[in-house]
This record gives C-alpha cells, structure tokens and sequence, in this order.
C-alpha cells in the first residue's frame, strides 16, 4: 500500500498539531520552574554564635569562643 499526498499530509498536520502541543506544555512547565526558582527562600536554619556555642557546649562539653580557640568546661 502507497501513502498518497494527502496521506502524507494529513500525517503531517497530525504531527504538527501533537509537537503545537507539547511545546505549549513545555513552556508553561519551563515558567513554573523558573518562577520556583526565583523564589527567594527563607534560610531560617542557621543559629547565632550564641546559640550555636550553646549547643556545642551541651552535646560535647567543649566550648568554643569567638577566637576559636577550645576550652573543656569542667
């Protein structure tokens, strides 16, 4: 069996129209990430010297000062 043309042509509109698609849904994920992306995140999981000395201090027992130099506390 032979394709004619107008074979070949409906299949290409097919084709066309199923690529048309694709790519508008490829778009609208590519602007989703982006804009995910561009969030600027919160970075709430750092501590202050304090408290991160605080925690070192009762975990290890050492303490460490701004210097950081260790002192064990006794």
């Amino acid at each position: 069996m032979r394709l004619s043309n107008e074979d070949y042509l409906m299949i290409s509109q097919i084709v066309n129209t199923e690529i048309y698609h694709l790519n508008e849904k490829l778009s609208k994920f590519e602007n989703i990430l982006k804009k995910s992306l561009k969030k600027k995140r919160i970075d709430d999981s750092w501590m202050s010297y304090d408290e991160l000395s605080k925690n070192i201090i009762a975990l290890s027992g050492d303490e460490y000062y701004r210097d950081f130099n260790i002192v064990r506390v006794q």
